[in-house]
């Protein structure tokens, strides 16, 4: 009985180290599709307007539960944090690509991204 409760743990926590690595392989492929793949000439005008919102707030709040994902042990604010700074230097960085602009408005959409994964977290938790 005890042989098998410890394949039953060993096997969590084979699966928990593979989800924590997909997540962290998917987190980095993300950030690097921003800052590579906003370089793009496709990527101007790629999502119109009033969409490119909703897609701002996708992606960081995606960001935000794979950064959970990747990093259990690390207090939650600290990556809200981490994932806000993020979108803060995509658009600074979208200062100096052509026909790209910076917005409060586009990092509104992630901060509101972040907010809304952290707050479905926090109450399904809480059931």
């Amino acid at each position: 009985m005890q042989n098998l409760q410890a394949n039953r743990l060993l096997q969590d926590k084979r699966v928990q180290r593979v989800v924590q690595l997909l997540a962290q392989i998917s987190l980095t492929a993300l950030i690097l599709m921003i800052f590579i793949g906003g370089t793009e000439p496709v990527a101007v005008g790629l999502f119109p307007p009033p969409l490119d919102k909703i897609v701002h707030s996708l992606v960081y709040g995606l960001m935000l539960l794979l950064a959970i994902l990747s990093f259990p042990n690390t207090r939650k604010l600290i990556l809200f944090i981490a994932i806000v700074m993020v979108g803060m230097l995509d658009e600074i960085h979208q200062i100096y690509l052509p026909g790209r602009s910076a917005g409060l408005d586009d990092l509104s959409a992630d901060i509101l991204g972040c907010i809304i994964i952290s707050l479905i977290l926090k109450y399904s938790y809480k059931k």
